[in-house]
């Protein structure tokens, strides 16, 4: 869910819930026992940081946040390489929710790549596209 909510920040919150099932390949859940006994959405999202407003989430009151949590993620749990960029790449095609972030998500990568001090973490970034090749590492 925190993913999702760093990539999707400022969407509506089912739209967070169903960019973290899309990544996690989660189908929708249908018992519903689990549904009305289980945390609610917002409480989920709270408890991850998250500002919930209305219906839609924020993590803007923590600069530098989504980029350390990526950072992190990328360090750490280096086999969700392959499938973060592939769910970056469908969340950010045309009418997908991320459509209209390409350009923050662009720059969480470039940032990472900064921080790895490693031009490979960064694709070719076009719209609809997040993992089209890779740049080539140059050493400086």
């Amino acid at each position: 869910m925190l993913i999702s909510a760093l990539f999707l920040n400022n969407k509506d919150a089912l739209t967070i819930q169903d960019g973290a099932r899309a990544l996690l390949a989660e189908p929708r859940e249908t018992s519903v026992r689990k549904i009305l006994t289980g945390p609610d959405l917002t409480t989920r999202l709270e408890r991850l940081g998250a500002k919930v407003i209305g219906r839609t989430v924020a993590l803007d009151h923590k600069p530098g946040y989504a980029g350390a949590v990526l950072l992190r993620l990328w360090q750490q749990r280096a086999d969700i390489h392959p499938p973060l960029l592939s769910w970056l790449d469908t969340i950010t095609s045309p009418r997908e929710p991320g459509a209209d972030r390409l350009a923050a998500i662009s720059d969480l990568l470039v940032e990472l790549a900064v921080a790895e001090n490693d031009i490979r973490v960064v694709k070719q970034i076009t719209p609809g596209s997040t993992t089209a090749t890779t740049v080539p590492h140059t050493a400086n």
